[in-house]
């Protein structure tokens, strides 16, 4: 017999340790955790404007996450967008 999985309701949140050098770029990992618990982890590179105070990042899976990747910009600390893939599920959101 086959057990099933609950439905889970596409949620997911985006955790982000970050550093940035005295060349601007931007370096760290990343976790989306789905709704469901799982977690995949990313690598985060990128590079701070700092006349504008954006970031733009891109997060490419590893492990599990292997495949799935996103452009984020970031305005201080707050996300405004964010595109790309997750386990092969297109991602777009605008925060703005």
């Amino acid at each position: 017999m086959l057990g099933t999985a609950a439905a889970g309701d596409g949620s997911w949140t985006l955790s982000m340790t970050l550093a940035t050098d005295e060349r601007h770029k931007v370096s760290g990992s990343a976790v989306i955790t789905l709704n469901s618990g799982r977690s995949l982890p990313f690598t985060v590179r990128g590079v701070f404007n700092p006349r504008t105070e954006i970031s733009k990042l891109t997060l490419l899976g590893v492990d599990t996450a292997k495949g799935s990747s996103l452009v984020v910009s970031v305005d201080g600390n707050t996300v405004k967008t964010i595109k790309g893939r997750i386990s092969g599920q297109s991602v777009y959101a605008s925060y703005q």
